[in-house]
């Protein structure tokens, strides 16, 4: 059984050999010097090694029973670190047991402990043993939902005006061959139903895997490049239909997209596909297509690592500012400033404070021209990841940087999402970067609050979610949380599913559902600086909008949320006023979120700002 909690006060009641007694149905540690199995027992118990097992091998033991006012044993969550013999690896100081069959032994250990008798003793003689870790407890509650099964391994990700989200995987739903195949395997999934289905996608001849993404202005999903390394692809939701656009002028996968101020996109980067090297931007612009950017060449961008331009240009962090400004805040340690107008020009912003280089780490717009940057690396892959947390502000034409508490947890190749209320949930990842691999893996989920700048444990994942996974925020104010695998070979991590993510804002205190406020009347479509009539289900204290955005490979620049500004005429008729222009919010389309007093979000109503 797992050991009581920390508070529980003991009792010895014999030593090694002797018989442990006591009144009712108790909780008994059996071991000395910190080393103990547990068991539960009615009356009394035999204080020896054929009972308990063996938790501290030649010392004399002894048995404690629990106090009767203890609490019961937590329901912990254990995850399985390592066999007999191998090394339990994990960050932080944790619990971990060592045992088989219900037979364990604890220790409290701080990083890497050996797996073996010689450390825990044997509490289960004759037997193949293992180790596992306990995931510390959130203060906060939260719930994960049981796996929903998809036809694919969902590697990319994007938000629909229906409410959707469609997904994709590769020229196969497992796996991918590494060149241009021509087609692409892809599910839609209905949050509200949980139905999934299925479809390949070959009128654009177009293999999206790893490619560059962006919801147009018109709620489209525009794909560029990936496998199929020229090619450009375009969704249209409304009527379930993909069809081709112009083909870039240079091939390119894992590049940055990011849809510009006026509604066009710019792309940077990308030597995972075609040629290494020379991946300058160009733009594109719905009816003329592609245009070279002399002015904005990769190199400035580019980040060192082993495997130099190959990885060293991929999944730039770009963010659109107005008067078609762009802003790269990584991965790399300098950012810049890009102008798309004309031929286009680069200028450096600075470091990112004392930050390394952060590959597949990410960075989320919480706020009005403020950035959270969380985690990376300082290579692609084989190395350890990074905990450390900045904010960086670009309110103004400077880029302030502030360096905060890191994660409790040094994960790369994970996700991260922004709540309707500003708070930002990071899921997945791993402590040690290694692709196609689920070692290492974080599957506690941790959320930040920008009134605190603190990251609080969340309810841990049941399923690694590492490279090839994604999240987004539904249209309920809950987060999708999904795939992870998808190797060129026969893959053992591959998780063909999607799990939702209730966040705290969404309990009361004692556990209950909260009561949500509503939005029973908004417009469909508005413009900048328009004062827009809302009308709700009850008195409400914020309102929120945050933009429908894409996802792949942990990238998200489409994301970004907007506190509005309103007056309220009484508790169910409200004014908003709209942002100001498209620097603050590009056009598109947005989730309406309306808050209450403590904080729990509507469900969003979906509106077209243009």
């Amino acid at each position: 059984t797992s050991p009581p909690p920390s508070t529980t006060t003991w009792t010895q009641c014999a030593t090694e050999d002797q018989v442990c007694t006591f009144t009712g149905t108790r909780e008994v540690r059996y071991g000395v010097n910190g080393s103990y199995a547990y068991k539960t027992a009615t009356a009394s118990v035999n204080c020896n090694n054929a009972v308990f097992g063996d938790p501290a091998f030649g010392f004399d033991k002894f048995c404690d029973y629990a106090g009767d006012g203890d609490p019961p044993p937590t329901g912990a969550e254990w995850v399985r670190c390592a066999a007999e013999d191998q090394t339990c690896t994990f960050s932080g100081t944790l619990q971990v047991r060592y045992g088989a069959n219900g037979s364990y032994a604890y220790r409290t250990a701080t990083g890497p402990i050996q797996c073996s008798n010689a450390v825990f003793g044997d509490p289960a003689f004759g037997v193949a043993k293992s180790c596992d870790y306990q995931l510390p407890q959130s203060t906060l509650r939260s719930a994960l939902s049981e796996p929903i099964p998809f036809p694919i391994v969902p590697v990319a990700a994007a938000n629909l005006p229906n409410g959707k989200v469609i997904t994709w995987a590769s020229s196969s739903p497992t796996t991918f061959f590494g060149q241009d195949q021509g087609y692409t395997y892809t599910a839609l999934f209905d949050p509200f139903t949980q139905s999934v289905s299925s479809n390949v996608v070959t009128e654009t001849k177009h293999d999206m895997f790893c490619p560059g993404t962006s919801l147009l202005a018109d709620g489209r999903l525009f794909v560029s490049g990936g496998a199929s390394s020229q090619k450009t692809s375009i969704y249209q939701p409304s009527t379930d239909t993909w069809v081709t656009s112009n083909p870039m002028n240079i091939a390119r996968g894992y590049q940055g997209n990011t849809l510009l101020s006026n509604g066009s996109v710019l792309t940077l980067g990308g030597s995972w596909s075609g040629p290494v090297g020379g991946k300058d931007g160009e733009v594109w612009t719905d009816g003329d297509g592609w245009r070279l950017m002399s002015g904005i060449p990769i190199v400035p961008f580019i980040t060192t690592d082993p495997d130099d331009t190959y990885r060293g240009d991929n999944h730039l962090w770009l963010f659109a500012q107005a008067n078609g400004r762009v802003f790269q805040a990584g991965p790399g340690v300098t950012m810049h400033w890009v102008d798309t107008n004309g031929n286009g020009t680069v200028s450096a912003a600075g470091d990112r404070g004392d930050d390394a280089s952060s590959m597949n780490g990410n960075a989320i717009m919480y706020d009005i021209g403020k950035i959270l940057k969380v985690g990376g690396a300082s290579a692609y892959e084989e190395i350890t990841a990074s905990a450390a947390a900045y904010i960086i502000d670009i309110s103004d034409s400077s880029a302030r940087v502030e360096k905060i508490a890191p994660m409790n947890y040094a994960r790369a190749m994970h996700n991260s999402v922004v709540l309707p209320n500003g708070q930002v949930i990071i899921s997945g990842g791993q402590t040690y970067v290694k692709i196609f691999s689920d070692d290492r893996s974080v599957l506690m989920t941790e959320m930040w609050d920008p009134k605190t700048k603190i990251f609080t444990n969340l309810r841990a994942l049941t399923i690694p979610r590492n490279y090839h996974s994604f999240s987004l925020l539904l249209p309920d104010g809950r987060v999708l949380i999904g795939g992870g695998g998808l190797c060129d070979f026969n893959c053992s991590t591959n998780h063909m599913d999607v799990q939702i993510l209730t966040p705290p804002y969404l309990f009361n205190a004692d556990g209950s559902a909260a009561t949500r406020p509503s939005i029973t009347s908004a417009p469909s479509q508005v413009s900048y600086e328009s004062a827009v009539q809302v009308k709700t289900g009850g008195a409400v204290s914020a309102f929120s909008l945050i933009r429908l955005s894409a996802v792949t490979h942990s990238i998200n620049n489409d994301q970004r949320r907007v506190p509005l500004i309103f007056t309220a005429t009484d508790a169910e008729n409200y004014t908003l006023r709209m942002p100001e222009n498209s620097g603050i919010a590009p056009p598109g389309y947005y989730m309406l979120f309306a808050l209450d007093a403590n904080g729990v979000p509507s469900i969003s109503t979906t509106l077209r700002l243009r």
